[in-house]
């Protein structure tokens, strides 16, 4: 007889060959008697007809509405007859199509309609074209009052591919063997693979020698992993192999995802954790499955989208373990394929899970026109980005409650000018204390998780700037901890309305989780557990680095939240680097440092997203992944870490040199070890013991002058050694195009700081001339005003496109300033301020604005940013060491300011009096003197179709830095 694939829930089975057939029953006969539908007359043994299965069948209704199937029967006498012997029932079964398992069954009633007897059988042959033999036996009751015997032969149909069986030569016949004891047949990777002693060619000569097998409808993610085998199996060897869909296969072939043979061992996707995956040899065979999402379309594989791709991984695990292929960069030429002569393998058996449930990244696409965006998305899955957790990393939330709620502004944040914060400005900013605020925070959420069951996370988190916009309500204000630092102002007032809002969700919606970062000043945890229904992101701010000073924050951090009971997950600010003016531009190389800080998190952490830079170079907001390649091992290594910490980094990083770089292997060594050497030597800290990166510690300290031009040298060096030898000359080549803006930068900072040569103090004599305070200036009204012109970049090293003056005068009361503010026609958009923002202390610096910056004789300063239409942030900032309380500092409010603006498209004008009282004056010589600088926020596109805007920022006076650099202000003296 010929062997019979039984499944793992096959109940038992008798395979016995009859000498000599003591037929009771030939039921082939019978079939000519069926309903034309169940007969078949194509597909038979020996004589039509046969009889057909077919899902097209399948009722669609009642309580066996998926089943397909009949039965055949003897009956009364017939029946008794079979008393106390064992009857069998044999025939012949094939597959057309399909998976689902083939089910038959011996069942024996007695006269009341009551089962005394049976015995079942199910089985999954293989859509190959064969016949196989289904052989079931049972011991029929020895008792009066048999009714009928009857086989049942069906299956239950299930998913979009039609199932459809033949079965033919079905008999009873005496004989066989009854056991109560009943025989699982079953199969095992494990022993399977153990009998593998000899070696399997995959290719030989060039020649591949493998065929690549999916299911006979492939899910999207099976076929898409197949199409990946395939193409890089091509560039391997040049052969396009072609891609079976079920049948007959012959060996060794490549089984991917749900198939037979998957299922046969149990290792379909169906029965594997997400993301889980294994390469395994069975025999001849090699199956490549892992536990995927079984709908998920081509689109959302090529997507930044958390969702399990087992199969996919495994089949990037295979690419990597036995053909030594790699991803070093996306895009064509970042892939390294070593051409494929012989290539046998003898055991295999892998398995693996991912060590980190959510491997994302933030602004992951480039703008590079080298890189597609579908080759982008490629990369990133090769690299095993993505995750099985849905979107668990928090992100602020209630973004359209300004318009939702408009009618009910007690829901929002009360401000220090006594207005409610009804605005999206920086976000959308609630009073966390309102009962009420509670109650429809949560029934959002529920609301959400109704209408999209499948989803697993929703965020509740304030707006950005959350301590500049707190509340100031009284009971928010009792809820306020400043003896717990900056970093834990509000924790107890966030967190404590996120509990609330996870107990009522918890309540309705089980399963569900409530997400919110561990951000600001709710960085640090609260004073109290948190429910086991929230997801923590902990945003911790330094970028990556091996020293213990970095590993000493990343570990406080990770121990105060982990006693909380909350999930934890990990935002890394890989832009940090490079996000400030200044540090535009600023490498940052630690690829070997990443293992050290991620083995200090594991099994604490489920999950991590890193945040790419988008500011470019220039200082461009591009909104996308900017300067990529200074990112480059890192972001490589660290999705190989998310994917497996136990990765041999030395070993990637050795790879990654010689066979990606080839001729230019020791130029592209040194280059990168003395760029991350530098890098884990690149925290510099003040006397206050608050770190500092900014232009003079990057360009003058961390890449000193002399480094750079070592490292220009080695690339330009790497350039010729490959020219003529691709792909080498284009990676060597994008690689100084990338590094010739870190060098260009070099080159411009290294005068930056230096002291303006012009006249930095001013006398104001008092006038006697009234100005008008309604941004528009007129001449007449400022004909006796000092005039400053000529305004440099504030670090002292960029040209400044815009042109600004300031005009300064005073009457002995009042200080009144006027700005003019156009901008240049190829600035053809500015960012200006939203309408819907409030009047007073937004965030006025982010925008198209002017600031007057004042230092008195205590150090104290004063700061006023004016902006279009009529919107002012003032602050008084006090001399503290560390970082300055922006919340208290916007509560200076003083009286008797008053200012306007004007507007004519892209050029605007200002003018403002100050109370001269409010400035903190000192008296110097008998005369008023007082420390004064200004300066322009200049934000424009000049293509309308750019990602953001770019930042422009003038100032009467450089102050090679920070605006806190008030021995560089100028002074004016009051006449």
């Amino acid at each position: 007889m010929k062997k019979m694939f039984v499944s793992f829930m096959a109940a038992w089975a008798v395979f016995t060959v009859f000498a000599a057939e003591n037929v009771i029953y030939d039921f082939k006969p019978d079939f000519a008697k069926l309903p034309d539908k169940e007969q078949s007359k194509e597909v038979f043994v020996e004589k039509a007809p046969a009889f057909r299965l077919d899902s097209a069948n399948v009722p669609g209704k009642g309580p066996w509405a998926n089943h397909v199937g009949r039965s055949f029967y003897l009956f009364n006498k017939q029946a008794q007859t079979q008393r106390g012997k064992v009857i069998t029932a044999m025939m012949k079964v094939r597959r057309l199509s399909g998976t689902v398992p083939f089910k038959a069954g011996i069942r024996v009633f007695d006269q009341n309609g009551k089962v005394i007897g049976n015995r079942n059988l199910e089985v999954s042959p293989a859509a190959d074209g064969k016949w196989y033999d289904a052989i079931i036996s049972c011991l029929i009751p020895d008792q009066d009052g048999i009714s009928n015997i009857n086989i049942s032969i069906g299956f239950f149909h299930s998913g979009t591919v039609p199932n459809v069986f033949v079965i033919d030569n079905l008999k009873f016949v005496t004989g066989g063997t009854d056991s109560g004891l009943k025989a699982i047949p079953a199969d095992s990777l494990g022993w399977a693979q153990a009998k593998n002693r000899e070696k399997l060619a995959l290719v030989s000569g060039g020649q591949p020698l493998f065929s690549i097998v999916v299911a006979e409808k492939p899910d999207p993610i099976a076929f898409y992993a197949a199409k990946e085998l395939q193409e890089h199996i091509r560039l391997a060897t040049g052969k396009m192999i072609e891609i079976r869909r079920g049948g007959e296969v012959k060996s060794p072939a490549i089984w991917i995802g749900d198939t037979v043979l998957s299922r046969k061992y149990g290792v379909n996707p169906a029965l594997m954790g997400p993301d889980s995956w294994c390469v395994v040899r069975v025999g001849n065979d090699i199956i490549i499955s892992g536990g995927d999402a079984p709908h998920v379309s081509e689109k959302a594989i090529l997507s930044r989208s958390n969702v399990p791709l087992g199969t996919l991984f495994a089949t990037y695990e295979f690419l990597e373990c036995i053909f030594d292929i790699r991803w070093f960069w996306p895009g064509s030429f970042g892939t390294v394929v070593p051409k494929a002569e012989n290539i046998s393998i003898g055991r295999l058996f892998e398995t693996g899970t991912p060590a980190y449930t959510c491997r994302s990244h933030f602004y992951e696409l480039t703008l590079d026109k080298d890189i597609p965006r579908d080759e982008l998305y490629k990369w990133h899955r090769r690299i095993r980005s993505g995750g099985s957790d849905d979107s668990p990393i928090g992100m602020h939330s209630f973004r359209d409650w300004h318009l939702k709620y408009a009618d009910k502004p007690y829901l929002f944040a009360l401000q220090g000018d006594g207005k409610r914060k009804v605005n999206n400005e920086s976000g959308v900013h609630l009073c966390l204390t309102n009962p009420e605020v509670v109650e429809r925070s949560a029934q959002d959420v529920i609301d959400y998780f109704k209408k999209f069951p499948n989803t697993k996370f929703q965020p509740v988190m304030p707006g950005d700037s959350n301590e500049l916009y707190f509340c100031c309500c009284e009971n928010c204000r009792k809820t306020v901890t400043p003896e717990r630092g900056r970093d834990g102002l509000h924790s107890n007032a966030v967190w404590a309305y996120v509990n609330a809002v996870a107990a009522k969700v918890a309540q309705a919606c089980p399963g569900k989780f409530i997400k919110c970062c561990a951000y600001a000043d709710y960085r640090r945890p609260p004073d109290f557990p948190l429910m086991p229904n929230i997801a923590v992101t902990l945003c911790i701010g330094p970028v990556p680095q091996g020293s213990l000073l970095c590993k000493t924050e990343w570990h406080k951090v990770i121990d105060e939240w982990r006693v909380t009971g909350a999930t934890l997950y990990i935002w890394e600010y890989w832009c940090s680097s490079r996000y400030k003016r200044g540090t535009w531009g600023a490498p940052a190389l630690f690829a070997r440092q990443l293992k050290e800080l991620y083995m200090l998190d594991r099994g604490l952490v489920r999950g991590r997203a890193i945040e790419l830079a988008d500011i470019d170079f220039d200082g461009n907001d591009l909104r996308s992944w900017s300067d990529w390649i200074l990112d480059m091992p890192a972001l490589y290594i660290a999705g190989k870490l998310m994917w497996n910490p136990s990765l041999d980094v030395e070993d990637e990083l050795q790879r990654y040199y010689h066979d990606f770089f080839g001729p230019a292997e020791n130029q592209m060594r040194e280059f990168h070890d003395i760029l991350e050497e530098a890098w884990l030597h690149s925290f510099w800290q003040g006397e206050d013991k608050v770190l500092v990166w900014d232009h003079e510690t990057i360009w003058k300290k961390t890449y000193p002058p002399e480094m750079i031009d070592r490292l220009i040298k080695l690339l330009r060096d790497a350039v010729r050694k490959t020219e003529g030898r691709e792909p080498y000359a284009w990676r060597t080549k994008k690689m100084l195009e990338y590094y010739s803006h870190v060098e260009r930068n070099s080159l411009l900072y290294r005068g930056a700081g230096k002291k303006p040569q012009r006249n930095t103090e001013i006398e104001l004599p008092k006038s006697s001339t009234p100005a008008i305070i309604d941004g528009k200036i007129a001449r007449d009204e400022w004909i006796d005003a000092v005039r400053l012109s000529d305004f440099v970049d504030s670090l002292g090293v960029a040209k400044i496109e815009s042109k600004t003056e300031f005009f300064l005068k005073q009457n002995g009361i009042m200080l009144y300033i006027a700005a003019i503010s156009p901008s240049p026609a190829a600035h053809k958009i500015l960012n200006f301020a939203n309408p819907a923002w409030g009047a007073r202390d937004a965030l006025l610096w982010n925008v198209e604005s002017v600031e007057l910056l004042f230092a008195g004789k205590d150090g104290e300063r004063r700061q006023f940013i004016v902006a279009p239409d009529n919107k002012i942030f003032d602050a008084r900032w006090l001399l503290q060491k560390g970082q300055p309380d922006i919340n208290d500092a916007a509560k200076w409010n003083p009286d008797g300011v008053k200012f306007a603006t004007s507007r004519n498209g892209n050029n605007w004008e200002m003018e403002i009096a100050i109370p001269l009282d409010v400035l903190n004056f000192c008296t110097l010589n008998g005369k008023q003197q007082i420390h004064a600088n200004f300066a322009r926020n200049h934000y424009y596109k000049t293509d309308p179709n750019a990602g953001g805007f770019k930042w422009e920022q003038s100032l009467w006076l450089s102050t090679g830095g920070g605006f806190d650099k008030v021995e560089r202000y100028g002074t004016l003296t009051l006449k």
